[in-house]
């Protein structure tokens, strides 16, 4: 497997993601209400044999922008059930771009019931224009995390 934070070794994540994969669903978002939406999904993994379990979500996320501000954030739960086991999830983030200086910031963090697996993670940037090639961008990154070795 690639992509980011997982090893190449098998199905052995070392880095959750806190973001399975794309199953078979049926989802349903409402329309925007003064930038908040709400979304629900069930699904079933018909792509992996072997796998019975039903998937279940919900989100609710919230959006805003005018000339000085950008603000996106998220709060989503999981269950999956495995034939009467259940595994749950929850996630939260949340990122604001201080549109007229470039400063940004973003928090998220995540836990998952079953195992006690849980991240946190901030970011404190800024954007701008340093040289005519493209945009500069420049960050520090904190994280902790437990309980994530297979």
């Amino acid at each position: 497997m690639t992509g980011y934070g997982r090893t190449e070794r098998m199905d052995i994540y070392v880095f959750k993601d806190f973001d399975g994969p794309r199953r078979f669903r049926v989802r349903y978002d409402t329309p925007d209400f003064s930038g908040f939406v709400f979304s629900a999904a069930l699904g079933d993994e018909i792509l992996a044999e072997g796998d019975e379990a039903t998937y279940y979500d919900a989100a609710l996320r919230y959006s805003y922008a005018d000339e000085t501000i950008d603000v996106d954030a998220g709060l989503g739960y999981s269950w999956k059930d495995n034939e009467g086991d259940m595994t749950e999830q929850a996630i939260a983030s949340a990122s604001m771009t201080h549109l007229p200086t470039g400063l940004n910031f973003t928090l998220a963090m995540g836990e998952q019931m079953s195992d006690g697996g849980n991240y946190i993670y901030a970011k404190l940037g800024w954007r701008g224009d340093l040289v005519a090639a493209g945009e500069t961008a420049l960050s520090a990154d904190i994280y902790n995390g437990n309980d994530f070795g297979a």
